[in-house]
């Protein structure tokens, strides 16, 4: 009688006078066959022998024709279709995953591919820095905003009026006394800027500087506090950058907004406008806003002894000297 070829062998050359051959790994044969067919596509002769079927591998896996093993899908692919008879598929950049995986992941917001391999694990942003989901770069923070919370997954936030920051910062800083925050709508900046002359600020995070008051100045940018013009020296107006000098025969003490005429009977003796009037001698006199006393001539007399007043002539009968108070007869 004639014997079937066991299960695991075949009658490969159809010729019944020669014994079953062995089928190699990677095959299973059934009883009383002629061929050795390979183990097909998403299985595999895991334990090398054709006498036992082949087996399916799992999801995450793959394998080809003639298996003998069932292979993970390594780091970066991944079995999209869970169907381990078609290769597995490289993830996108900005994507991870990890070896048998059935999906890819997208990199998590705050983090990033930054070497566009989806082998690799995606790898945090530094503070002052933020990124969507699925990225292969992070996004720093522009100038004038910053990373409010250092949460690289948050938004950056735009730095409050009056406040200014550099790019990748996590904290923004106020516009300084003797400055002001100016945004510039044609290029979108901002920026602190000191204040000009005959101004100040002496707050910070501010957004104006204000004029000095008349008698007041400065004379350098990025000043906090105006100056009192110095005695002799005055400012009339608002938002002057120096003072002036007062004119021969008149004075100012400091801060002044104008100067004062040396009144009669008092004459800018010194020509320093700085210092105050000094009244005329008996026997002389001056009118407002003078540099020299007056002395009174032969003829006249200081009567009332007041240096305010002019000299008066003496009556029919009486003399007087140069520079006296009284008439004699």
């Amino acid at each position: 009688s004639c014997t079937d070829c066991p299960i695991g062998q075949a009658d490969l050359d159809g010729t019944p006078r020669t014994s079953c051959n062995t089928c190699w790994p990677g095959t299973y044969s059934g009883q009383g066959t002629t061929e050795c067919p390979e183990c097909p596509a998403g299985t595999a002769d895991g334990d090398g022998d054709a006498s036992t079927p082949c087996t399916s591998c799992n999801p995450g896996e793959t394998a080809g024709s003639g298996a003998r093993e069932c292979l993970w899908c390594p780091s970066g692919e991944v079995d999209h279709d869970d169907d381990p008879a078609t290769p597995c598929q490289s993830c996108h950049a900005g994507q991870y995953s990890t070896p048998r995986s059935t999906a890819c992941v997208d990199c998590a917001l705050g983090t990033a591919d930054f070497d566009s391999n989806p082998a690799t694990p995606c790898l945090s942003c530094p503070s002052g820095w933020y990124s969507a989901i699925a990225q292969v770069s992070c996004a720093q923070c522009g100038r004038n905003a910053f990373d409010i919370d250092a949460d690289p997954s948050t938004p950056c936030v735009n730095c409050a009026v009056g406040y200014i920051s550099s790019p990748g910062s996590t904290v923004c800083f106020a516009c300084s006394p003797g400055q002001m925050y100016v945004y510039a709508q044609s290029i979108n900046a901002s920026s602190c800027q000191a204040c000009p002359l005959g101004q100040y600020q002496d707050a910070e995070a501010s957004t104006t500087c204000t004029n000095c008051d008349p008698g007041q100045v400065t004379d350098v940018v990025g000043e906090s506090s105006c100056s009192d013009c110095q005695p002799g020296k005055f400012a009339a107006e608002t938002g002057l950058s120096e003072c002036d000098v007062c004119d021969a025969g008149r004075y100012s003490p400091s801060g002044m907004s104008e100067c004062t005429d040396c009144v009669a009977g008092e004459i800018d003796d010194d020509g320093d406008p700085s210092t105050f009037c000094v009244a005329c001698e008996p026997g002389q006199y001056s009118a407002p806003a003078q540099t020299q006393c007056t002395t009174c001539v032969g003829g006249w007399a200081d009567l009332d002894g007041d240096p305010a007043t002019v000299c008066e002539n003496c009556t029919e009968g009486h003399y007087a000297g140069v520079g006296v108070t009284a008439c004699v007869t």
